[in-house]
């Protein structure tokens, strides 16, 4: 009796564990057929922007400054005051566009098209391009009043405008719309997977639209509402201690 006992124990207790190994692997199988639908583009982006954005150093490198000269605590790492945006899959679908590489040798026109699928995803960020209008609309109203102020006022009173906008960054977020190739994502570990690469799409020639995006704004604000007139942001970096 002992010994049925015995194996009646050690069969129960192979049961269970076969029992916990189905059960783990249906969770795993689950947790790959949702990371692989919609939900993986917005976990794969979450944090993709700053990647791509800041390791080109010299690209978007006047918007983090302006975003880094608004941080109150100048001795925060980049990485800190980068508020990291959020992802939300709207929808993907194919597209087709003449593909250059079939052009015909009489018209020049392509004469094929190629197919592709492009997704559209909704970006969520701070409005710094709210901020940095302001900041530039006030600066210019200081120097008129003040017509002696010396480069080096001009260039602080900014950054102090700067950093008073902080407060208001932070209680206003700015939503756009960008689209990108279907990405190409590779799984890393148990618990999710990154992004290998975003591939342009044909008309697309640079990260502006996500930059943009990530950026609230500032990408396109920057290029319409110009710095104060002898402002270096360089300089005013140094001035303000900002490494």
């Amino acid at each position: 009796m002992k010994e049925k006992k015995i194996i009646k124990k050690i069969r129960n207790n192979i049961g269970l564990f076969i029992t916990i190994i189905i059960i783990f692997f249906s969770l795993f199988c689950i947790r790959d057929f949702i990371y692989d639908t919609e939900l993986n583009y917005e976990m794969s982006l979450d944090g993709f922007g700053y990647e791509i954005l800041f390791n080109e150093e010299d690209t978007y490198i006047e918007e983090r400054e302006i975003i880094e000269l608004m941080c109150p605590d100048k001795s925060y790492d980049m990485m800190v005051i980068f508020n990291k945006p959020t992802y939300k899959y709207i929808k993907d679908w194919q597209f087709k566009y003449k593909n250059p590489e079939y052009e015909d040798d009489k018209t020049g026109v392509a004469s094929e098209y190629n197919y592709d699928t492009k997704v559209m995803l909704e970006v969520k960020s701070y409005d710094y391009s709210f901020a940095y209008k302001n900041a530039v609309k006030v600066t210019n109203k200081y120097i008129k009043e003040n017509e002696n102020a010396s480069k080096e006022e001009i260039e602080k009173y900014f950054a102090n405008r700067l950093e008073y906008e902080w407060k208001y960054v932070k209680k206003n977020n700015i939503k756009k719309s960008i689209y990108i190739y279907r990405m190409e994502c590779h799984k890393r570990s148990y618990r999710g997977g990154y992004v290998d690469c975003v591939t342009f799409l044909p008309y697309q020639n640079n990260n502006d639209d996500l930059a943009n995006a990530v950026f609230g704004g500032l990408v396109e604000e920057m290029d319409r509402t110009k710095l104060p007139e002898g402002v270096d942001l360089e300089e005013t970096m140094e001035l303000m201690g900002v490494e």
